[in-house]
């Protein structure tokens, strides 16, 4: 049986909800799995990783990017996979190297890069993604996802609620609500339960 280290950081409650889905599909599908708050894990210590962080201003967050570089040595040796939770995400380019799922709920994929306001640019896949990779030394996932979370303004820091008020006038897809579809996550983690039984 395969040990799986799901690991995670999380301000407001969605990347840990998404962490919960995919740790309960990965034991449906045979797996050993810990599902551990963001610490120092010894990524060694596992047959494979799946790390899940919120966006803050268009990068992981600082415990999961600390995590990272720690571990960054080792990621070659294991397949990882990561996602994301945020509000609002545009696929302006495609990603060659990694296996990457946007989440259907949000609204904006397909748009070209040329159409983009300066917002919206900050809110791109590759500009996520290129942030991600800067930590990882250019090394692949082999899955990345973006999965929409929650908003609510009222539980939010002062500083995150003037960032997200910010984004709401820029972008009518960043809204109040609870986003995060269940089937969604598990289609994701089941395949990469199928990719990580395979090496």
């Amino acid at each position: 049986m395969k040990k799986i280290l799901i690991t995670y950081d999380s301000g407001y409650g969605a990347t840990k909800k998404v962490a919960g889905i995919i740790e309960k599909d990965f034991i449906k599908n045979g797996f050993d799995v810990d599902l551990l708050p963001v610490t120092f894990h010894r990524f060694d210590d596992y047959d494979a990783v799946i790390v899940g962080s919120p966006i803050h201003v268009g990068k992981c967050s600082a415990k999961i990017t600390k995590l990272l570089k720690k571990n960054c040595h080792l990621l070659h040796k294991k397949p990882f996979a990561f996602f994301f939770t945020c509000m609002s995400v545009i696929q302006n380019k495609e990603n060659q190297n990694t296996s990457l799922f946007i989440d259907p709920e949000f609204n904006l994929l397909g748009e070209q890069a040329k159409k983009l306001n300066f917002m919206e640019k900050k809110h791109t896949a590759s500009f996520y993604t290129d942030n991600l990779k800067k930590i990882i030394n250019g090394q692949n996932p082999v899955g990345l996802a973006f999965f929409k979370g929650n908003l609510d303004l009222s539980k939010l820091s002062l500083m995150h609620w003037f960032i997200m008020k910010l984004a709401m006038f820029f972008m009518p897809e960043v809204r109040e609500g609870n986003f995060i579809n269940q089937d969604t996550v598990r289609k994701w983690s089941g395949n990469m339960a199928k990719v990580f039984s395979l090496v």
